[in-house]
């Protein structure tokens, strides 16, 4: 198989597997994306320095490493190494007598016999480390490497083999569309060559274009104003972090041998829809490289799924002990959580870079909580709270966060437990079982409720009714409709305990019912708001919803020693507790 923008032949090493300090193992496309996602300090960006060092070096008995145990690479024969390496390397056939060929990586100073390179690898086993090899193939972007782009190198003999990144896409023409195609997109910037002076160097400009330096000379010299016009536009090199970092990541991605590239946090110094965009073309990559990344962004994630034609691998990475685990990811459930719009809003998928998620119902539930949990936490909270959009999504939220590997946990009103087709579905979608037990508790419960609601007749609700609508101080059709519908309404029963949770059910069997069947649901991780809805937590304030919750915030009624505070703590010591243990995969 060829590199379909060199039209060079694939590599004769790849990276076939990584085993974890838990044990555990992943395997790598061969030509594909693979991407670390996890919470914070679950040893992504520590995975990929290690697997930098385990594929040039065998480990060392005095050596620690974080997360990684081992790898396993695979290497052909020297067969195939002997064209690859004179295709891809710059190569120097000596005259002398005294020695063979000699090659040199991109970007390397050493200089390699090419007889003696074939000659030891030929003598150590397939699975074998690089050693010094590993720059022929390897590639390790992090962070701070990638700053320092690549701007300009010494000019280009036509003649022989580039020797830098640079040379390389300047050379290839599709690399060369690739990249300036991606750097537009990015950055609304034009890319030119320049190889008038010294060095041959890349510019940028908002309006000029390669063909406006295109001069027809009988001697071969440009004129001087032309010359002057092209040296008048900047350099890559002088731009903003981001810049220089997504230049470098396009460059060792669309250019050059390197055929296995490790980045660390791609997103960083970029904005979102840039991040975005970045992921995209990392998944495209994959028609000639392997791509091993670690991401704390949504955004680098949806686009390569976006754009990846081709095997994407999605590891999720917990930390525990001082073990990392892993778990893959299964990509048809993300693909559904990103097709759905609420999702997308709501930034659910965010669940994969913390340690849990808890869903409420409404945005004014987030709020309320993620405040309530960041109580006497100087550094907050690691769990994400999102919001479902309602009872009814509830399930569909839970179901898909847990297809992924990312612990859930539900914050659901009091009134769930009255409608029992949605209560079994959100019990069924965080993997338990709606027992009997369960249902006779909350039919109990139930049954005392309904027991408690007045009886209306006809003569009552006729009264009722002609007093709302004489009543003018509902201005508005809308106003009055509102006040009719909370008159026919009874105040007891259900439309009390919707207000006031479990105070509003009748002492007695009903009361230990409901206490009963609230524990067991909380084992579970279905956490029924005691209190009936989000506003009875903090009854003296008025008001609902978003508005409500300012007021709270503002007025400094949410304390360490707020009643919601053992509830809130309840909800995330369960979601720690239900990280992904390491038998489960």
């Amino acid at each position: 198989m060829e590199n379909p923008l060199t039209g060079f032949p694939d590599p004769p090493f790849r990276l076939s597997q990584v085993i974890f300090n838990s044990g555990q193992t992943i395997s790598i496309p061969p030509l594909g994306t693979t991407i670390l996602v996890g919470p914070n300090n679950s040893g992504k960006s520590a995975s990929l320095r290690e697997i930098s060092s385990l594929v040039a070096n065998y480990r060392q008995p005095h050596e620690t490493f974080a997360a990684i145990d081992a790898v396993v690479i695979e290497r052909e024969s020297h067969e195939i190494l002997s064209p690859w390496l004179t295709q891809n390397m710059n190569v120097t056939v000596n005259t002398d007598g005294r020695r063979g060929s000699t090659l040199r990586p991109p970007q390397s100073g050493t200089a390699f016999d090419l007889d003696e390179v074939l000659t030891t690898w030929r003598s150590e086993p397939a699975t074998a480390p690089l050693r010094n090899f590993s720059e022929f193939f390897v590639k390790y972007l992090s962070c701070e490497s990638r700053l320092s782009f690549e701007g300009q190198t010494g000019r280009i003999d036509p003649l022989s083999h580039p020797t830098t990144i640079l040379q390389w896409l300047v050379t290839t023409p599709d690399a060369l569309t690739a990249f300036r195609q991606a750097f537009r997109d990015a950055f609304g910037f034009n890319v030119i060559v320049d190889s008038w002076g010294a060095n041959t160097q890349l510019r940028i400009s908002k309006t000029a274009r390669q063909d406006d330096f295109t001069v027809t000379s009988p001697d071969g010299m440009v004129d001087r104003a032309t010359a002057q016009r092209l040296q008048a536009l900047t350099v890559i090199e002088n731009q903003s972090d981001g810049v220089r970092s997504l230049a470098t990541i396009l460059q060792n991605i669309i250019a050059g041998p390197h055929t296995l590239v490790l980045i660390d946090e791609p997103e960083a110094f970029l904005h979102p829809p840039q991040a975005r965009l970045l992921g995209r073309h990392l998944g495209q990559s994959h028609q000639h490289k392997q791509l091993v990344i670690a991401t704390h962004s949504i955004d680098v994630l949806v686009g390569v799924l976006e754009a990846a034609a081709g095997p994407v691998n999605i590891a999720r990475l917990t930390r525990d002990d001082d073990k990392t685990s892993v778990s893959v990811l299964d990509q048809t459930a993300l693909r559904q959580l990103w097709g759905d719009p609420l999702m997308r809003f709501s930034r659910v998928l965010d669940g994969l870079f913390h340690s849990g998620v808890v869903v409420c119902e409404g945005d004014s539930d987030v709020h309320f909580y993620s405040t309530a949990a960041a109580l006497g936490q100087p550094g907050g909270t690691d769990a994400l709270f999102t919001y479902s959009g309602g009872k009814q999504r509830l399930p569909l939220i839970a179901r898909s966060l847990r297809a992924v590997n990312v612990p859930v946990a539900v914050i659901a009103d009091f009134d769930l437990l009255r409608d029992r087709t949605t209560l079994r579905a959100v019990v069924e979608s965080l993997g338990s079982t709606y027992s009997e037990s369960l249902e006779k508790d909350r039919a109990m419960m139930d049954a005392a409720i309904r027991g408690s609601e007045p009886e209306q007749t006809a003569t009552t609700m006729r009264g009722t009714l002609a007093s709302v609508v004489g009543d003018e101080s509902h201005k508005t059709a809308r106003a009055l409709k509102s006040a009719v519908q909370d008159a026919m309404r009874p105040a007891a029963g259900w439309q009390s305990a919707k207000k006031s949770g479990i105070t509003a059910v009748p002492n007695g069997d009903g009361t230990a019912a409901a206490k009963r069947l609230m524990a067991d649901l909380a084992k579970l991780g279905v956490f029924i708001v005691p209190v009936g809805e989000v506003e009875g937590w903090v009854p003296e304030v008025g008001g609902h919803g978003p508005a409500w919750v300012t007021s709270v915030v503002e007025q400094r009624r949410l304390t360490e020693s707020s009643a919601v505070k053992p509830f809130i703590d309840e909800v995330l010591q369960f979601v720690r507790s239900h990280e992904p243990q390491l038998d489960q995969f």
